[in-house]
């Protein structure tokens, strides 16, 4: 959540570099004893990698050997064997990211170096920076997958004379047929095995240092979710040696991970994991009088209620800083840290004159009521006061913050429920997105406006002697889904991600809702008689249409289906 803010404000991330640990440094070596290896001296290694990870930190932060960053997150992480690595998430400057083919180049290279003219290089790309090899030159290769002996990074990669835009996807780099070929792990390699490398830092820390350009990819919460996926766990019991006992799976099962000397002295020394840049404050947000206080243990409960500190937070704070200085009163509460820093003994903003720091207030679920619409006004509302100055609009006080909010006009037309699907684009992953969307239509009640608006089709006017409809008939909330209890447990397991999936990930339409398809044009048109029949005799019944609804996964099916009803 806190580097989706940063991209929320800086955009997405220009590079993806990782470096790993070679334990083969001279500095490593150096320093052995007699007989002694690199493995034998887990200290040593960690201090050799903490050491280069800070010059790389150095080189890219301040010396910009990549360019100008203005705002990072890095992680780091153990191998299965135990050597320590570290993914960076680089989002470049605006006058320094990288934006077409031809800037690649300048900063990643796919190529054997020329061996007369780069020796150095040449070697250490070939030691360090070729894959595998694997598919049919090594079928035994930890990158193969399935039956079919595919490489799950698509080595050996094509030839091609240009550098390409991907397309959601790295960039298909310039990987010249320019007759260079090596002899690495007993096989013959060439330019279509050379994973992507800066040849500066390359040159500089002598080790597998993976760059990549990630501007083009558009999922970029994968990408950061793969930085922050955690360790390598297994499931594990521990059973008696006799095999006498009973086997209780539930009881017997543990989730455990390797932990290696490296990462155990790391931790030792309490070097830091992660690291982000600029930091991200969480903004409380709660109700008037519903906030967390913290105590001792042996503190007397009244005594604690009682201080004048028990009632102050961010927020409240943030309603005083308004209300005492002139500068705070034209900035959003989520805003505020980049203005003002938070003393957290004091409990108080005081003005900021150094640094920055992003702010992001902490998300709130439709389904909460007054506290999600409370986070709808402090989006949207700057120079608050108060609880109530922020439901007082137009010189009248409303008394909750669904009004106020209303009155405002936030929450018209579904625009609180666009907002909220549109921000939780940004921060959520698939499966979470899906379960709000499925909240959203069982309990949150969206009108219409959420689909096209019905006078975009071409119906026929209606003369008023012939209007059976009396008035207006809005959608104003998923009928079925509440009168259907099945109806509103599918949309459910659909949301939670519980429901039978097929390939990639669609959702497979239960079979009693499902009309048999046989590839004719005339499939539609019984789908609409099985789901409306007789719609000429109940057109103008409420019950009878909202009772009744036709899933589809694409917009156009939507309009296709619309005109047919129509006609």
């Amino acid at each position: 959540m806190d580097v989706m803010a940063l991209v929320q404000k800086y955009g997405k991330p220009d590079i993806f570099l990782t470096m790993t640990c070679n334990p083969n440094w001279e500095e490593i070596l150096r320093e052995l004893e007699h007989g002694q290896t690199p493995q034998d001296r887990p200290d040593l290694v960690v201090r050799v990698f903490k050491a280069k990870l800070d010059d790389l930190k150095f080189q890219i932060f301040y010396n910009h050997i990549l360019g100008v960053v203005v705002a990072h997150v890095h992680v780091i992480e153990f191998q299965k064997r135990g050597l320590p690595h570290v993914h960076f998430l680089l989002i470049m400057k605006s006058g320094y990211k990288l934006t077409c083919p031809e800037q690649y180049n300048t900063v990643i290279s796919v190529e054997l170096p020329t061996k007369e003219r780069y020796p150095e290089l040449h070697e250490m790309v070939v030691k360090h920076m070729m894959h595998g090899p694997c598919g049919s030159l090594n079928p035994g290769n930890v990158c193969m997958k399935n039956q079919n002996l595919t490489c799950k990074s698509y080595y050996p990669r094509q030839f091609t004379d240009t550098t390409l835009q991907g397309k959601d996807s790295y960039p298909i780099y310039r990987r010249r047929d320019d007759g260079k070929k090596v002899h690495v792990r007993g096989h013959v390699l060439d330019n279509r095995w050379v994973v992507p490398y800066n040849p500066k830092l390359l040159r500089r820390y002598d080790c597998h240092i993976n760059a990549e350009v990630c501007s083009s990819i558009k999922a970029i919460k994968h990408l950061y979710k793969y930085i922050y996926k955690g360790h390598d766990r297994a499931s594990v019991s521990i059973n008696d040696a006799n095999g006498n006992q009973e086997i209780n799976e539930i009881d017997d099962y543990r989730e455990a991970r390797w932990v290696a000397p490296q990462e155990a002295l790391w931790r030792i020394f309490a070097f830091d994991l992660s690291g982000i840049f600029p930091p991200v404050l969480q903004l409380q947000l709660h109700l008037p009088g519903m906030h967390l206080v913290s105590y001792r243990d042996n503190a007397d409960i009244r005594q604690v209620l009682d201080q004048q500190s028990a009632s102050e937070t961010m927020l409240t704070g943030y309603f005083k800083a308004n209300c005492e200085f002139p500068w705070a009163r034209s900035i959003l509460y989520r805003e505020f840290p980049e203005y003002a820093v938070w003393n957290p003994t004091l409990k108080k903003w005081k003005k900021r004159k150094q640094r920055t720091q992003v702010g992001r207030i902490i998300s709130a679920h439709p389904a909460e009521g007054e506290r999600y619409y409370l986070r709808v006004l402090l989006n949207h509302v700057v120079g608050a006061t108060s609880y109530e100055n922020l439901r007082t609009f137009d010189g009248v006080v409303y008394p909750t913050f669904r009004e106020a909010a209303e009155k405002r006009g936030l929450i018209e037309s579904n625009n609180n429920i666009d907002d909220c699907l549109t921000e939780a684009e940004i921060f959520h992953m698939p499966s979470s997105l899906r379960r709000l969307f499925a909240t959203i239509l069982v309990f949150c009640e969206p009108n219409d406006s959420m689909g096209k608006d019905i006078s975009s089709f071409p119906l026929p006017e209606i003369e008023e002697e012939h209007d059976t409809m009396y008035g207006e008939l809005r959608l104003v909330r998923n009928m079925r889904a509440q009168s259907d209890p099945w109806f509103s447990k599918y949309l459910l397991r659909i949301g939670n991600g519980t429901e039978e999936t097929v390939k990639d990930d669609y959702v497979k339409i239960p079979d009693e809702i499902c009309v048999p398809y046989t590839g004719v044009e005339s499939d539609i048109d019984n789908l609409i008689d099985r789901v409306f029949p007789m719609l000429a005799t109940h057109i103008s019944n409420s019950d009878y249409i909202t009772s009744r609804a036709i899933l589809s996964t694409r917009n156009e099916n939507v309009d296709d289906i619309n005109m047919r009803l129509i006609e």
